[in-house]
């Protein structure tokens, strides 16, 4: 799918982009959790791969101006099993 800049004048950030990002950023990508009612919980991807994995398949993303793209497969666990 191609990227058409001039499409996108309303976007304050630019180049407006939609290529995929399959890596997580450098650095440590570990994501904190932080609760109202306990101590903040640290989570490395190496935690979530653990933990039961649920996948839609056949997904698609519409969006004002940009179209329908997909389909896509998304999976991961489910934010209660985190």
């Amino acid at each position: 799918m191609g990227t058409n800049h001039s499409d996108h004048q309303h976007d304050p950030l630019r180049p407006h982009s939609h290529e995929p990002n399959p890596e997580p950023p450098g650095g440590d990508p570990t994501m904190r959790f932080e609760f109202p009612t306990r101590a903040e919980t640290l989570i490395a991807v190496a935690d979530l791969l653990r933990l039961p994995q649920v996948v839609l398949a056949d997904c698609f993303i519409v969006s004002t101006g940009h179209g329908t793209s997909g389909p896509f497969t998304f999976g991961g666990p489910t934010l209660l099993s985190v």
